[in-house]
């Protein structure tokens, strides 16, 4: 009771004023708190209150029960470390094979631009080898030709320049440099689209893997079994 009244004695104003519709604010405060003497009161009974038989009964019964809450929050918080530790590295795993997946297209997209690069300079190489044959048959057909056919030995010989001139083309520098670019636009595409697609399979898998460090944010989502994961798409006409 005493403590009731001290409580319901303590009291704190704050007084504002106003002038012709001007707020002045604060103009004064006022505290009121319990004297010493009530103050002393209160400690007394508490005191009093403190060495009865009640008080001391229900002090050992608040200090059980924080024990045991104790005891319950620390046994909670290790139930939660080990199921973070077990969802954690199941999640970890999921990703490094998810990574795997990724950097195995990523080198099959890569050996592929690689060989197709390949495959143009070797196409250019047997066009040019081609164009030098015939050449080689022209130049024949004109020393076989008699001075009666000036005509033909000079049409023989435009086709050759014409040769020469498609030969010199296809073996300047830089002559694939626009397809090559194609084609590595092309691989960059298809390994930036893959990439996307298993990024958003493990947003589906664990939805709150990328929010803060708590045992929700390693937990997988129902409907998936282990090794699923989508499948890249085929190299193999990932240029035709």
């Amino acid at each position: 009771l005493v403590a009731f009244l001290n409580s319901e004695s303590e009291i704190s104003n704050n007084f504002t004023a106003s002038f012709n519709g001007s707020n002045l604010g604060n103009v004064a405060n006022a505290k009121y708190v319990p004297s010493i003497s009530s103050k002393m009161i209160q400690k007394f009974w508490e005191n009093e209150f403190a060495g009865t038989p009640y008080a001391k009964t229900k002090a050992e019964e608040d200090r059980k029960k924080r024990e045991a809450a104790r005891k319950q929050a620390e046994e909670n918080r290790k139930k939660e470390a080990e199921e973070i530790k077990v969802l954690k590295s199941h999640m970890e795993s999921v990703l490094a094979q998810s990574n795997q997946k990724t950097a195995q297209f990523t080198s099959e997209v890569n050996g592929a631009l690689a060989n197709r690069k390949d495959q143009l300079k070797k196409d250019v190489a047997e066009y040019i080898r081609k164009l030098e044959s015939e050449k080689t048959s022209l130049q024949s057909e004109i020393k076989s030709l008699g001075f009666l056919h000036g005509g033909e030995k000079k049409k023989k010989k435009k086709e050759i320049e014409l040769l020469d001139l498609k030969m010199k083309k296809l073996s300047a520098p830089g002559i694939l440099d626009d397809e090559e670019k194609r084609l590595e636009g092309i691989a960059s595409a298809a390994i930036a689209d893959y990439e996307k697609t298993v990024n958003k399979f493990l947003d589906q898998r664990f939805p709150n893997r990328k929010r803060s460090e708590s045992v929700n944010k390693y937990r997988e989502a129902s409907g998936f079994s282990e090794g699923s994961y989508p499948e890249p798409p085929k190299t193999s006409a990932l240029f035709d």
